[in-house]
């Protein structure tokens, strides 16, 4: 683009890298200088969505669900916590509850447009007997 505007505008729509040229010179003309420098543009990361999927919701003690990580927009790192101090990085983990209670699960995603999170929850009943 050749302009004459003291401050131009351009708009990029393709990545790339591009050359840019300014050349000044006096107001009659003369004294001419030229400098040429890059601009890099590149396509914005967006932020992942977290969203994950169960084997189950709820069972007897000891509990081993199976967590699907189910995200959109390319994750590049995963923290499952668990609602009973454990945690794992994996992106689809297993996890056995060994006591009962409500454990609320959340998951959180990330890459380099940002962080998002999604949460779900894990009922462990106490079983019906107890073996001898």
């Amino acid at each position: 683009m050749d302009s004459r505007l003291r401050n131009p505008l351009t708009v990029y729509r393709n990545p790339g890298t591009y050359s840019v040229r300014l050349t000044v010179s006096g107001p009659d003309g003369s004294g001419e200088r030229t400098r040429e420098d890059y601009i890099t543009v590149t396509i914005p990361v967006r932020p992942p969505v977290a969203r994950f999927s169960q084997d189950t919701r709820f069972g007897f003690a000891p509990l081993t669900v199976r967590f699907t990580d189910r995200s959109i927009g390319n994750p590049t790192s995963y923290l499952w916590t668990f609602g009973d101090g454990a945690t794992s990085t994996a992106a689809n983990p297993v996890h056995t509850y060994l006591d009962p209670g409500f454990y609320r699960v959340s998951l959180q995603v990330s890459n380099d447009g940002g962080t998002s999170t999604a949460g779900g929850m894990v009922v462990v009943l106490r079983p019906w007997f107890r073996p001898f």
